[in-house]
């Protein structure tokens, strides 16, 4: 990863800082990678305790293996074993199965170092926060889904398909017409068309998809060159299994609106030569859209032409959201973070942003966000919406509609951070991109967590799957011996939203220096690329694999948590998960500031 640079206008939020980074660990190596990345000189040296991190600077921060978690995590396996990854990633597969890559140190590099700008931004002296917490919160969707009275997993299945002359691919549809079109052109009957169509959508909350065994016959029948024919004619995305492209790219993006320069890590767009596709290996053999459980109906929140400080905004009471977090003077406290978000990454960011402190209204179409009525649900709401997205309240805007343009504008007059997830273009086609909305609030902070932050030409959707499938990560997350897959457990989501929640700061923290409005953007395609950084090569056949005893799984003597549910009322992890009000799971804030 390079950093690109103007110094004519002004400097990255870092600029003449400097850090001591030591260890040896992925997390380590995240965090020298974001902080340079931030315009900071870090110095690197090797790890002088047991611990993966540990950074010196304007403000401190350590990261432990275990953290509060008293479960034996010492290293990168025990804790995907622990506390859940093994499980998660493994349930497509029908058992546990351990990522090929440092996943959870990673995921924990990135949420160290959203601490540590975030004490500096509070004036905190000192953050610590571990492993076993970041790789908790990689599965905090499915931590609380498991904890929910009606909680079910379906069996095991899922993508990628092979064509007829052998090419591994992913699809994508987020449109049942798109879904009904593309497989109905491949002669497949209707009925199985339909009991496709649910455990496709699932596979992202259930993180496994059993397919009818009719869909991969269909797509085993044609070429992949037929297949991308066909699918180009009925809109359905579809993109082979790539070999690993080393090329990096930013983590993120800063700008100050209106300016030309401060651009950090700015890349030019790039498409990577063609990439012969990674030969098959055997793989094992619409209905409506799922409707949203019933809810009590609220009308959108009547916004008054200029809203009150921050601190006074109303929370909807139509819209109450459980939560057990104590809520102590921490480093974002006072903010208001405005988010637009769907699905995982920007929900996720902003939830963070939450558990710093600030006050996060959500900005969700009429009606309300459909996946508030996602099974299984915690009393009228969802569990894995309460995941991402509890203690945040809601008003309710049709950013179709003039009117609730203007009304989402008042809201932005009195806000520091504006966060969404739209397809690319659409807030600049709707007046609501960073310029417009600085001409409005002249200090706010402007945040996109997109997919491929438009460094990717012909790109596919940019989902989860897809950027896994288009970068090469999914061959490197499964052993020699088995067939390269996109893991279905949400790991790019989960680290776009860690990653989003780091620029988020970080712009904040540009802010603090200039005072002026900033532009700021992570992707999937970032988070992608960080996690590769620590690959060299497919792993080893039978990498991280557990093994069945009488007492269950185990991986090199360590137990494998195979029900997440159990997690919330083991004394082990009392201090980095809990119930909230409504008694659905959550993991608890990670960080710990002085």
């Amino acid at each position: 990863m390079t950093l690109h640079l103007d110094r004519t206008t002004s400097d990255p939020p870092l600029s003449a800082t400097e850090f001591t980074v030591r260890g040896d660990s992925a997390a380590a190596d995240v965090l020298g990678t974001l902080l340079h990345q931030s315009g900071a000189t870090v110095t690197r040296f090797p790890a002088t305790t047991g611990d993966p991190a540990h950074v010196d600077g304007p403000a401190s921060l350590t990261i432990t293996w275990a953290g509060p978690v008293s479960a034996g995590v010492t290293d990168e396996a025990s804790a995907q074993a622990v506390c859940g990854p093994m499980h998660v990633h493994g349930r497509s597969q029908g058992s546990p199965r351990g990522l090929g890559l440092d996943y959870c140190g990673v995921a924990a590099g990135v949420l160290g170092g959203t601490g540590l700008l975030a004490a500096l931004f509070g004036g905190a002296s000192a953050v610590t926060t571990s492993v076993a917490q970041a790789a908790l919160l990689s599965v905090s969707q499915y931590l609380a889904a498991a904890g929910a009275p009606e909680a079910t997993t379906p069996g095991p299945g899922g993508p990628p398909f092979v064509s007829a002359d052998g090419v591994l691919f992913e699809i994508e549809a987020l449109d049942p017409a798109v879904w009904q079109a593309f497989w109905a052109g491949l002669g497949v009957a209707g009925r199985v068309i339909g009991a496709g169509w649910r455990p496709f959508q699932f596979r992202y909350p259930t993180a496994t998809a059993p397919l009818p065994a009719e869909l991969h016959e269909a797509a085993g029948a044609r070429t992949f060159a037929d297949l991308v024919a066909h699918a180009g004619g009925t809109g359905m995305s579809i993109c082979r299994l790539h070999a690993p492209n080393s090329a990096g790219g930013p983590a993120f993006e800063l700008r100050e609106v209106g300016w030309r320069g401060c651009e950090v890590g700015s890349a030019s767009p790039q498409d990577s030569a063609p990439v012969a596709p990674i030969p098959s290996a055997a793989l094992p053999a619409p209905a409506a859209p799922i409707p949203p459980a019933a809810r009590p109906a609220a009308a959108a929140a009547a916004l008054p032409a200029t809203l009150p400080a921050p601190a006074a905004l109303p929370v909807p009471a139509a819209r109450p959201v459980p939560t057990s977090q104590p809520q102590p003077a921490l480093p974002l406290a006072g903010l208001l973070v405005l988010e637009a978000g769907r699905r995982v990454q920007a929900p996720l960011a902003a939830h963070l942003l939450s558990l710093l402190g600030a006050t996060v209204v959500r900005v969700e179409p009429p009606g309300g966000d459909p996946l508030r009525g996602m099974p299984p649900m915690c009393g009228d709401t969802s569990a894995r919406w309460l995941a991402l997205n509890r203690a945040k309240s809601a008003v309710e805007i049709d950013i179709k509609n003039a009117d609730d343009r203007d009304r989402l504008r008042d809201l932005v007059r009195t806000a520091d951070v504006f966060l969404h997830n739209w397809a690319p273009g659409t807030a600049e086609r709707l007046g609501l991109g960073a310029d417009d909305l600085a001409a409005v609030n002249p200090r706010l902070v402007f945040v996109h967590t997109s997919g491929w932050a438009g460094r990717l030409r012909d790109a596919p959707l940019g989902t989860d799957f897809m950027v896994q499938a288009r970068t090469g990560l999914g061959a490197l997350l499964r052993p020699a011996d088995e067939s390269p897959a996109p893991s279905l457990m949400t790991l790019l989501d989960v680290l776009g939203g860690l990653l989003g929640a780091y620029t988020a700061v970080a712009a904040l923290l540009q802010r603090q220096h200039t005072g002026r409005a900033v532009r700021a953007e992570s992707s999937l395609l970032a988070a992608a690329e960080l996690l590769m950084r620590q690959a060299n090569g497919r792993p080893a056949p039978g990498f991280r694999r557990p093994l069945l005893g009488d007492g269950g799984w185990v991986h090199e003597g360590v137990a494998v948590t195979d029900d997440l549910a159990s997690l919330t009322t083991d004394p082990r992890f009392a201090g980095a998960v809990g119930l909230d009000s409504a008694g659905c799971p959550e993991v608890l804030t990670p960080w710990r500031f002085r």
